[in-house]
C-alpha cells in the first residue's frame, strides 16, 4: 500500500522538508504555544509531516513532550490518534488498533481520520470482515448525513484514500 507521501514529487518532498525546518524552528521559539497550548492542529500537522519524512524518533519524543501542552479537553484524543499514527508507520498495527478504538473521538475531523487509519490497519492486518463493516458502517454514516457539504467531504475522502492503497483485485470484487 502507498501511502500519500510515497507518491509526492521531489518539488513536494522539498516543501515538506521546508515545513519541518519551519515547524521544528518554531518549537524551539516556542511561537506554536500560545498560553502554554498548543493547537491540536498543528500538533496533529507536525506529527504528519515528521512522520512522512520518517522522523520517527523524533515523532515520539515531539508526541511525549508536547502532548502535555495541548488543551485539556482534546488532549486524550489528539494523543491517541498520532500515537495510533506512530504505530502504523512503526508496523505495530495492533497497537495503533487499540489506540483508535479505546478513544470516541468526538470531533468530526479526528473521528473520520480515526477510521481511515482504522481502515488501513485492517487491510494491512487482512482483516477484510473488519475492513468491510466499517465500509459498510461508512456508507451508512453518509446516507444518515443531512449536511451535504460534510457527505461531499467525507466521500472525496473516501475515494482518495481507496486511489492511494493498492488494494488486491479479488477485494476489489468484493467492493462492488
Amino acid at each position: 500500500m502507498k501511502t500519500s507521501f510515497e507518491l509526492l514529487s521531489d518539488s513536494q518532498w522539498e516543501f515538506i522538508k521546508e515545513t519541518f525546518e519551519l515547524y521544528e524552528e518554531a518549537l524551539k521559539r516556542n511561537v506554536l504555544l500560545e498560553s502554554g497550548k498548543i493547537s491540536p492542529f498543528a500538533f496533529t500537522n507536525i506529527v504528519a509531516v515528521a512522520l512522512g519524512l520518517k522522523k520517527y524518533d523524533w515523532t515520539w519524543n515531539f508526541i511525549h513532550k508536547y502532548t502535555l501542552h495541548l488543551p485539556s479537553k482534546t488532549k486524550q484524543a489528539y494523543t491517541d490518534y498520532n500515537l495510533s499514527r506512530w504505530h502504523f508507520h512503526q508496523q505495530e498495527y495492533q497497537k495503533a488498533e487499540e489506540l483508535l478504538v479505546a478513544d470516541d473521538f468526538e470531533d468530526l475531523h479526528l473521528n473520520l481520520s480515526a477510521k481511515m487509519l482504522l481502515l488501513k490497519i485492517y487491510y494491512e492486518l487482512r482483516e477484510l470482515q473488519l475492513l468491510d463493516g466499517l465500509l459498510n458502517r461508512f456508507r451508512t454514516y453518509l446516507s444518515r448525513q443531512k449536511n451535504w457539504f460534510t457527505t461531499k467531504k467525507i466521500i472525496i475522502i473516501l475515494f482518495d484514500l481507496l486511489n492511494v492503497w493498492s488494494i488486491s483485485t479479488p477485494f476489489q470484487k468484493r467492493l462492488n
